[in-house]
């Protein structure tokens, strides 16, 4: 099974200078703690250029990647599926023919990283797939319209490369 090597700690402040997010970076497939965590295609493709506009020293994008790693960091310390919505983890209800979920984080002003996730029904203790990822803070709650529509496409394409 793939395993992720932890980078250095880092931490997320707010305004004041408070810390509200610790984080170690990965940026590999990983089995830490708990649960698997896999992606489709499409969120591989969404990562390389967030990480393209890292590397082009745009700090916007440096704070949507350590968010985005924070936010794999809390999928890999789940040891199930979820039981019920928890302020981080919350089932996004727009979905026709899966039951998916998104993980988001506490607030930073113009930053709401959204990932889209999918307990796969067939081992929910076992992995966690992120399907999609978006910063919706400037398109707000309109972002639900098309995700269950969007999750429901990238399930499938998922199941049909597996």
């Amino acid at each position: 099974m793939p395993t992720s090597s932890a980078g250095p700690a880092r931490q997320i402040v707010n305004r004041t200078g408070r810390p509200v997010i610790e984080l170690t970076l990965y940026r590999e497939k990983a089995m830490l703690v708990g649960v698997l965590v896999d992606w489709t295609s499409e969120f591989d493709a969404w990562m390389d250029r967030l990480d393209e506009r890292v590397e082009a020293g745009d700090p916007t994008a440096k704070l949507q990647q350590e968010i985005v790693f924070a936010q794999f960091e809390y999928l890999q310390q789940l040891t199930a599926a979820p039981a019920a919505d928890v302020q981080s983890l919350m089932r996004v209800r727009q979905s026709r023919h899966n039951v998916i979920w998104r993980v988001s984080h506490p607030f930073h002003h113009g930053v709401a990283m959204r990932l889209i996730v999918w307990f796969p029904p067939e081992r929910p203790d076992e992995v966690v797939i992120v399907l999609f990822a978006a910063n919706k803070a400037q398109m707000g709650d309109v972002f639900y319209d098309s995700a269950g529509t969007r999750a429901d496409a990238a399930i499938a394409s998922y199941q049909m490369t597996r």
